[in-house]
């Protein structure tokens, strides 16, 4: 049982130790992505809600037909202030249609570089984000 529970722990060790060190080039593989309630200062776009709503307004591109709904947009905020892993939620991606889901895609893609990186013990950390986008 004792050489059984050892093993079980290597194995464990040496999967976390490959997935931390993988053999990609990419910062975005070796950081960690903080979960918003586990940041201890959450991202923020740069001039607040006001300010993002309004870039949001101005910049995405309504599609010829639409259907008014809430699209929930979810991404990562790196650490350099950056965007990626831009994607509709898993659970409304079916019912979004695809022009509509691709202008919310964009207008996040779009805010690369406004936004405040979320910080843990003063250093910035990449962080996900779900932002809604209504449409009405």
């Amino acid at each position: 049982m004792k050489n059984a529970l050892t093993i079980l722990l290597f194995l464990t060790l040496a999967s976390l130790s490959n997935a931390q060190t993988g053999s990609t080039d990419s910062l975005e593989k070796e950081e960690p992505v903080f979960e918003l309630f586990m940041a201890q200062d959450a991202p923020k776009f740069i001039g607040g809600d006001a300010a993002m709503a309004k870039f949001i307004r101005e910049n995405l591109v309504m599609p010829d037909t639409f259907v008014e709904t809430r699209v929930l947009v979810e991404f990562v905020v790196e650490s350099d202030s950056s965007v990626s892993q831009v994607q509709i939620s898993k659970r409304l991606a079916g019912s979004i249609p695809p022009e509509q889901a691709q202008a919310c895609i964009d207008v996040v893609q779009m805010s690369s570089g406004k936004w405040i990186p979320a910080h843990q013990r003063n250093k910035p950390v990449r962080c996900r984000l779900t932002l809604p986008i209504s449409f009405r």
